[in-house]
């Protein structure tokens, strides 16, 4: 027979049935229901509270590491600022997270290669200007719109405009 609920003398408790065939006896076997599932309340109460101290954890834990990556992300920030801002030998944080050391390696090679293109560039544009000031003729350059952008020496001495104030003007 199932254990079943059932009240003694206005007391609630749980219990079952049993038969000792043997002895021809039913015997009644019953507690008390709260001391019935006191061991159950327990349980639950015990798996509850450590759900509740691994939240309160993990809540803590994950916390302090976006603090942690949030500090990286700055200092990233931070340097890549620099770099757009022409400083290219700035020294990336080092890191624990495979991910964010090869991104530092990643953005530093990066400001390598912008420093040796604009270290080109810069070489080109001297000797284009070497050039455009030794050819014996008056040359001067204009882009799209007609605007003056260069002239070599023999352009001003014809014109009579110096450099400085004819780059900006229409031809």
């Amino acid at each position: 027979v199932p254990s079943s609920p059932f009240e003694l003398n206005g007391r609630p408790l749980l219990g079952t049935i049993v038969n000792i065939h043997q002895l021809g006896w039913k015997v009644l076997v019953a507690q008390p229901v709260k001391k019935a599932f006191k061991p159950f309340r327990t349980t639950v109460m015990t798996i509850v509270f450590g759900l509740v101290i691994a939240m309160v954890l993990a809540a803590s834990i994950s916390w302090l590491q976006a603090g942690k990556f949030s500090g990286f992300f700055q200092a990233y920030a931070e340097k890549t600022q620099a770099i757009a801002h022409g400083q290219y030998d700035v020294q990336w944080p080092s890191s624990n997270t495979a991910e964010l050391t090869h991104l530092g390696q990643s953005l530093q090679h990066m400001a390598q290669m912008i420093s040796q293109r604009e270290m080109e560039l810069t070489d080109s544009e001297t000797r284009m200007r070497i050039t455009l000031d030794s050819i014996g003729d008056a040359v001067i350059a204009a882009d799209a719109h007609g605007v003056i952008t260069r002239m070599n020496p023999i352009a001003e001495t014809l014109t009579g405009w110096p450099l400085d104030k004819a780059v900006g003007q229409h031809l």
